[in-house]
C-alpha cells in the first residue's frame, strides 16, 4: 500500500466534517415535507415535484465525475466549497416560490451535498474509519429528526414552510470559512502497477447504491405515504420524523457494530420488517412505526458499505470517496423517481415494495462482496 492509503486523517477534521454533515443531514431529511408544502403552496400534484429529488442526485453525479478526474485532491478545501454551495442552495429553496428556483436550489444542494460526502471519507480514511463515517453520519441523521418538525412548525405557523431549509445556513457559512489544516496533503493515486480488484470495487460500489437507494425512497416519499392514511401535509411532515429519527439511533449503534459480519445482515432484516409495516397497514401509526424501524435498519449500510469501498486495497482515498458520491448520485437520481413512477401508476403502497427488493439484493450482493475479499 502507499503512504497516501494508509495516512491517517488529522482528528481535526473530524469537527468541520460533522458540522458539515450535519447540515446536510437536516436539508436531506427536509426534502420530502418540502416537497409536500410546496406542492400544497403551488397547487401542484406532488408527483409532479418528484424530479426535484433527481435534480439534487445530478449535482452528486457531476461532482463525484469530477471527484474521479482530479482524483479527490484538497478534501478541506472541497468542504469549504462545498459548504458554500450547500448555503446557497439551502437559500434558493427555502425563498423559493417557483417551480424553477426551488430546482435551482435542489441543484445547489446536489452539488454542496456532493461535494460534503466526496470529502468526508478522504478525511477521515484510516483506521477506524467505519467507526468515524458512523459518527459523522449519525451527527446528519440526528440533526434530520429537527427538519420535519420544524418545516410542519413552520407551515402551521402562516409562512411557508420551506422557510426551515435556512437553519443550517450560518453553520454552513461556519465550515466554508474554516482554516485548511496545514497537516492536510493532496490525495495521490496509488502507482499503476497497484491497482484495485475491478470485481471488488464494483460489488462494493453497488452496496453503496442500493443502500443509498433504499434511504431515498423513504427520505423523499415517506412524508407522502403518510398523507396517503389521510392526514393533513403539514401532519405528515411532523410525523415523518419517524424515519430520521430512527435512522440517528441506527448510526449510533453503527459506529459499534460496524466491524461484526453479522452487521449487514441484522441491518436488512430490520429494514425489511420496517418496510413490510410501510407498505401494509393504512393507520398512520402503524406507518410511523414503520419508518422509525426502517430508519433503524437502513442507517448502518451506507457507512459500513462506504467504508468497505474505502478500505479497499491499492484503492486511492480520493478515488474511493469520489466513487462513493458517485453511488450516492446515481442512487439519488433513480430510484425515489421510479418509486414516484409507480405510485403514480398505482399507489405508493405498492411503489414502496421497491425498497424491500433493494435491500435483498444489497444482502446477497453484500456476502458475495465478503468472499471476493
Amino acid at each position: 500500500m502507499t503512504t497516501a492509503t494508509t495516512r491517517r486523517a488529522p482528528t481535526t477534521a473530524e469537527l468541520p466534517v460533522g458540522v458539515a454533515q450535519a447540515s446536510l443531514g437536516f436539508l436531506l431529511a427536509s426534502l420530502g415535507p418540502y416537497v409536500l408544502v410546496l406542492a400544497d403552496e403551488l397547487h401542484r400534484p406532488r408527483q409532479e415535484l418528484g424530479w426535484l429529488s433527481s435534480t439534487f442526485g445530478g449535482g452528486l453525479v457531476l461532482v463525484a465525475v469530477a471527484g474521479l478526474l482530479t482524483h479527490g485532491r484538497h478534501p478541506y478545501r472541497v468542504l469549504r466549497a462545498a459548504s458554500a454551495a450547500l448555503a446557497v442552495g439551502a437559500t434558493c429553496a427555502a425563498l423559493a416560490g417557483s417551480v424553477p428556483l426551488a430546482a435551482v436550489g435542489a441543484l445547489l444542494i446536489g452539488v454542496g451535498g456532493a461535494g460534503i460526502v466526496l470529502a468526508t471519507p478522504a478525511l477521515l480514511r484510516g483506521s477506524g474509519a467505519a467507526a468515524r463515517l458512523a459518527r459523522v453520519t449519525g451527527a446528519s441523521s440526528a440533526a434530520g429528526i429537527a427538519a420535519p418538525v420544524l418545516v410542519a412548525a413552520v407551515e402551521r405557523g402562516g409562512p411557508h414552510g420551506g422557510l426551515a431549509l435556512l437553519v443550517p445556513v450560518p453553520f454552513l457559512v461556519l465550515v466554508a470559512v474554516w482554516p485548511v489544516a496545514r497537516r492536510s496533503a493532496p490525495v495521490e493515486a496509488p502507482p499503476r502497477s497497484a491497482r484495485p480488484q475491478r470485481r471488488q470495487v464494483a460489488a462494493r460500489w453497488w452496496c453503496i447504491v442500493l443502500a443509498v437507494s433504499a434511504e431515498f425512497c423513504f427520505t423523499i416519499w415517506g412524508a407522502a405515504r403518510l398523507q396517503d392514511t389521510g392526514v393533513s401535509a403539514a401532519t405528515a411532515a411532523a410525523l415523518s420524523v419517524a424515519f430520521p429519527a430512527g435512522m440517528a439511533a441506527g448510526r449510533l449503534a453503527a459506529s459499534r457494530l460496524a466491524r461484526s459480519p453479522h452487521t449487514v445482515a441484522a441491518a436488512c432484516l430490520t429494514a425489511g420488517t420496517g418496510t413490510a409495516m410501510v407498505c401494509l397497514p393504512q393507520a398512520v401509526l402503524a406507518v410511523a412505526a414503520g419508518l422509525a424501524l426502517a430508519g433503524l435498519g437502513i442507517a448502518v449500510l451506507y457507512p459500513v458499505s462506504l467504508a468497505r469501498l474505502t478500505e479497499t486495497p491499492q484503492l486511492s482515498a480520493g478515488r474511493s470517496a469520489a466513487l462513493g458520491a458517485l453511488g450516492s448520485g446515481t442512487a439519488v437520481v433513480t430510484a425515489p423517481l421510479v418509486l414516484a413512477v409507480v405510485g403514480a401508476a398505482v399507489s405508493l403502497r405498492v411503489g414502496f415494495v421497491l425498497p424491500a427488493v433493494l435491500l435483498a439484493v444489497l444482502l446477497v450482493l453484500s456476502r458475495r462482496t465478503r468472499r471476493i475479499a
